[in-house]
């Protein structure tokens, strides 16, 4: 499997635990495996990809996780 689905699998896996953490208690498990998750996805990208992969994946986080906490908390 193409490191490319590694990274987006991981970074969408990361993003969607994230929001099941704003809807279901769970004492922060949910968001210690987003945020594993969401590391992995850029450590991957920067050890599979390169500098310029691992940079973009990084500042995709950087925009992504406050958009999807932003529309989680208002839904």
């Amino acid at each position: 499997m193409s490191p490319f689905v590694w990274v987006f699998g991981l970074l969408a896996i990361g993003l969607l635990v994230m929001v099941l953490e704003v809807f279901v208690p769970s004492g922060g498990l949910l968001g210690f495996i987003s945020i594993a998750a969401i590391v992995a996805a850029v450590a991957t990208a920067f050890l599979e990809q390169g500098i310029g992969a691992g940079l973009l994946v990084l500042a995709v986080t950087a925009v992504a996780v406050p958009a999807t906490l932003a529309i989680a908390f208002h839904l």
